[in-house]
């Protein structure tokens, strides 16, 4: 008789254990399809580490977000910015900083438009020398040029200090010549 209720006492303690087991597998089971629990917040703990992302709609009022482990961001996007370039007005005499024999004089337009004459000491009279006209974009100039003997090129350049000065050079497409012109604003 004894046995028998060792018996009994073990196959209870060993049903009980495999019933527990067996609720355990079923909650198991449930909390990783997500029934039970918040399976997504757990995913994005595990990818981002403590962080938790939540996006909001701007239009919503801001809910309590006071755990440190959530970063709000808002769904609306940044207006656009426009980078704002002064422009200068450049018509005026210039002088090549490097050769005081080189004078010009430029014509600018609000369109972007400019224009120059080539002035150079000859002889002792100031003399046209080359001529052109081209674009002005932003900070940037580019004008294909003709000299008075006939030859092509082309300058570039950016302007600097404030409209003062434009920093550049010229192309010599006949000689295959390259060489620095800086001006500055009389």
């Amino acid at each position: 008789m004894a046995d028998s209720t060792k018996t009994k006492l073990s196959t209870t303690i060993i049903a009980i254990t495999g019933l527990i087991t067996a609720i355990g597998s079923v909650i198991t089971i449930l909390y990783n399809v997500g029934v039970i629990g918040n399976k997504k917040i757990e995913e994005k703990v595990k990818k981002e580490g403590t962080i938790e992302e939540v996006k909001i709609d701007k239009k919503e009022p801001l809910k309590d977000f006071t755990k440190k482990e959530i970063k709000v961001i808002t769904d609306t996007k940044p207006k656009s910015v426009k980078k704002v370039v002064k422009i200068y007005n450049l018509t005026g005499k210039w002088v090549d900083i490097n050769n005081p024999n080189g004078r010009y004089q430029i014509n600018h337009e609000n369109s972007g438009n400019i224009s120059f004459t080539e002035y150079s000491l000859v002889y002792g009279e100031w003399v046209t020398t080359a001529s052109g006209s081209g674009q002005v974009t932003q900070a940037n100039i580019s004008i294909p040029y003709t000299t008075y003997v006939g030859t092509n090129g082309k300058f570039t350049g950016r302007i600097t200090s404030n409209g003062k000065k434009i920093e550049g050079k010229i192309q010599d497409f006949n000689a295959g010549i390259t060489a620095e012109l800086n001006l500055q604003k009389q």
